[in-house]
């Protein structure tokens, strides 16, 4: 997996979509065999939240059900197609959980620090605004040693004191999320057949193909990574219990475990989100 230089707090550069990327310091970095555990921390409040408030937003955007109905009207309307409803057609955002920013803020984040790709987030199948999905939060592709491969993840967004306590142990923690996706082929194989349904016809299918043909050769080759997004100070404790776990297993995947130290606490996302250019 490709992995970000380390820059001095403070300074950022343009995203390829125009969005401001801030640059993100190392808090701490080792790395063991097949696993590393990399803490990431930005202080620029400011570019942070400009940047949630493109491209974070806009991902949420394309996920949104309703923007997709109201974008694929006026499609038919600029043809010619009567609508008379159109303006019927709520735009207004609904209220998003913190947890679920935490989510496509991971992906985001993944993607500029990390290299992978997202073709198709789990969250863009959800049917309402509550929906829960079963299983992992993440499944795409990454660069793994110079071979493009398969990615299976999970997101955790705590500002809880005790972490370990909260989000890290217990029966759908981190620790036992990482556990399974290292475990059970079944599982692994379960997200591959989800994204292969939704490859079919896209740009992104011959990707899949390849990374298909490198899995089915050696199922091992492959990248299982566990994200921690927290609005606290870094701590490299936070992911001991999953770093035991992997060590453990002995696993041949590639493991990745990172932590995105945010300027501002998760439970502040949604305020974050709703911010503009002008106030951001």
């Amino acid at each position: 997996m490709s992995e970000a230089d380390s820059e001095a707090p403070g300074r950022e550069e343009p995203a390829m979509d125009g969005a401001v990327t801030p640059r993100w310091e190392d808090a701490y970095r080792h790395e063991r065999g097949q696993l590393r555990v990399h803490g990431r921390k930005t202080t620029s409040t400011h570019e942070f939240r400009r940047f949630v408030q493109s491209r974070v937003r806009e991902r949420l955007r394309r996920a949104s059900a309703r923007e997709q109905l109201r974008e694929y009207l006026s499609e038919l309307t600029s043809t010619g197609f009567a609508i008379a409803n159109l303006s019927s057609v709520s735009s207004t955002d609904v209220e998003l959980a913190p947890w679920e920013i935490g989510e496509v803020l991971a992906e985001v984040l993944l993607e500029e620090t990390e290299g992978a790709e997202f073709p198709w987030p789990p969250s863009w199948d959800k049917r309402s605004a509550t929906a829960s999905l079963p299983g992992p939060d993440l499944v795409g592709f990454v660069r793994n040693e110079g071979t493009e491969c398969f990615l299976f993840g999970e997101v955790k967004s705590s500002d809880a004191d005790d972490v370990r306590a909260s989000v890290i142990n217990g029966d759908d923690g981190l620790r036992r999320q990482i556990e399974r996706l290292l475990s059970s082929e079944d599982r692994r194989q379960l997200l591959i057949s989800w994204l292969c349904v939704r490859a079919k016809g896209q740009g992104w299918q011959e990707k899949f193909d390849r990374c298909l043909a490198v899995y089915l050769s050696n199922p091992s080759q492959g990248a299982v990574v566990g994200v921690l997004v927290r609005g606290r100070d870094p701590e490299e404790a936070d992911f001991q219990p999953v770093s035991s776990i992997v060590e453990d297993k002995n696993s041949p995947y590639r493991v990745l475990l990172v932590g995105y130290y945010l300027p501002v606490r998760v439970g502040e996302l949604p305020e974050v989100l709703r911010g503009t250019a002008e106030r951001p």
